[in-house]
């Protein structure tokens, strides 16, 4: 009787072991199949987001100083309002890319500026001025070292508002 009594305590002992290593190697397993970062946390947070902004509000100026922009004509009303001291205008701008980068890329960023349309009503976009704009902002991440597969997904992001922003 002790003899059995004992075999039933080794079994159940074995069965318990067996559940907690399966139970280990399901955790392990687990831990090793980490989430993949997303485009927000592989492109630097908040702070890459803010430098790739502040660079590509930089190389738009540029562009549109250039001797043949195609950014100048509409942008002329933006830079006017900068350069008679209007900052408020640039950081509310600044401010509102950030945070749109930011929702759009998988971060916990929200924009909150008005919609695409709203924003560019009557500016007259073309596509031309469209991805002259993209054009600098890939200059900014190249510039921020950001992968190329990165930047293509951003730039999707983006071209996917295409439709909102030309035209209107």
């Amino acid at each position: 009787m002790l003899k059995k009594y004992y075999s039933s305590c080794r079994l159940v002992a074995m069965l318990l072991l067996g559940a907690t290593l399966s139970t280990s190697l399901t955790a392990c397993g687990e831990q090793e199949k980490a989430p993949e970062p997303t485009l927000y946390e592989r492109m630097g947070k908040v702070d890459g987001i803010s430098k790739l902004v502040d660079n590509f509000m930089a190389n738009v100026v540029a562009e549109c100083a250039s001797p043949n922009s195609v950014l100048l004509r509409s942008h002329t009303a933006f830079l006017a309002d900068v350069s008679a001291g209007n900052d408020a205008r640039r950081l509310a701008f600044r401010n509102n890319l950030i945070d749109q980068l930011g929702q759009i890329s998988g971060g916990p960023l929200v924009y909150r500026g008005k919609n695409m349309v709203a924003a560019h009503i009557g500016m007259k976009i073309t596509n031309a001025e469209f991805d002259a704009v993209a054009a600098e902002l890939t200059k900014a991440m190249n510039t921020q070292q950001i992968k190329p597969a990165d930047q293509e997904q951003l730039l999707g992001l983006l071209g996917a508002m295409r439709g909102d922003v030309v035209g209107k």
